[in-house]
């Protein structure tokens, strides 16, 4: 899934679903910030842990790791990538 977004005037937070909610495991996000200014997006998981800030003129890729071995699943940031918009 590719979110492009916009916070539209301050910072927003963008909660990430309960990872076992996602099938299958290895499903990833590309989460773009689109502001006109500097505005970030902070990415949490569904427990309200920051897993990343993305600046204005960044994205960021994360991977659902799934459960192993029985042990809580978990979202992994994959990346942080600068880009240009026009």
């Amino acid at each position: 899934m590719i979110l492009k977004m916009d916070p539209g005037g301050s910072a927003r937070d963008v909660t990430l679903p309960a990872e076992a909610s996602v099938a299958p495991s290895g499903q990833m996000f590309w989460i773009v910030n689109a502001a006109d200014a500097s505005e970030n997006l902070v990415v949490k998981d569904d427990g309200a842990a920051t897993i990343a800030t993305i600046n204005q003129n960044e994205s960021a890729v994360l991977y659902n790791a799934g459960q192993s071995g029985g042990t809580e699943s978990s979202w992994v940031l994959i990346a942080v990538i600068a880009i240009a918009l026009s």
